[in-house]
């Protein structure tokens, strides 16, 4: 199975998320209860989101080993249209969670602990840069799809991306 799949931008996305939440769970960690109301449930849901990232990264590394695994199998086969189905569909929900990620954090970009904020604002770049490579990610792939109604469910999907992530 040939195509556009990318180990490696994949990987360099789910990096780069991680590290965004770190920059905003240290920014929360220091801002004061009377700067941003309830600095501590800012941190637990920074935290939660964390976590759906980091389950969403296993299921992207799953879902292309999954697709690789299918590169000796026949074009008609199921499997491989699955797998991409799959690698297509964790950078949408990754890119929900990442416009989620960037809401939450707004209060601590303007009320935050002063010292902290530069790290909270280059969180929000490297959100940005994010946003833009997993819709790459999964506009590269939706043109290997082969069944027409998923490629329509999956062009809205980014449809919708793009409006999370429009200035």
């Amino acid at each position: 199975a040939g195509g556009a799949v990318s180990r490696g931008g994949r990987s360099g996305c789910r990096k780069r998320r991680a590290l965004v939440v770190v920059l905003l769970i240290r920014l929360a960690r220091r801002t004061r209860p009377q700067d941003v109301p309830e600095p501590s449930c800012l941190v637990d849901q920074l935290l939660t989101v964390r976590g759906q990232l980091l389950t969403l990264a296993h299921a992207d590394a799953s879902a292309i080993a999954a697709w690789i695994s299918t590169g000796h199998l026949d074009e008609n086969d199921p499997k491989p249209q699955a797998a991409l189905r799959a690698i297509v569909e964790v950078p949408l929900e990754a890119g929900e969670l990442v416009a989620q990620l960037a809401r939450q954090a707004q209060p601590l970009l303007e009320f935050g602990h002063p010292p902290a904020r530069p790290d909270g604002e280059v969180g929000i770049q490297l959100l940005e840069v994010s946003q833009h490579s997993l819709r790459y990610l999964a506009q590269a792939n939706v043109s290997m799809l082969r069944d027409p109604s998923l490629v329509e469910t999956m062009e809205a999907g980014l449809r919708l991306f793009e409006e999370i992530i429009r200035p």
